[in-house]
């Protein structure tokens, strides 16, 4: 028995995060409210799927500094 997972599939959550950030006033808010109301797995994929943007934009960043 093989301990590989299937990767997640994140890019619908990870538009959808975008979709927010960019036309939302209140991103925070939204965001929570999508976490409040998910199931546990879709729930579980959204926070990865954020995890990654944060990571991302953290990278973007740090290019920027350096420039």
């Amino acid at each position: 028995m093989s301990n590989v997972k299937t990767p997640i599939n994140l890019t619908p959550f990870i538009k959808e995060i975008e979709n927010i950030l960019h036309f939302s006033d209140r991103p925070e808010e939204v965001l929570i409210q999508k976490i409040r109301v998910s199931s546990d797995e879709t729930r579980q994929k959204f926070i990865v799927a954020m995890i990654g943007k944060l990571i991302e934009q953290s990278k973007i960043i740090k290019l920027h500094k350096k420039e």
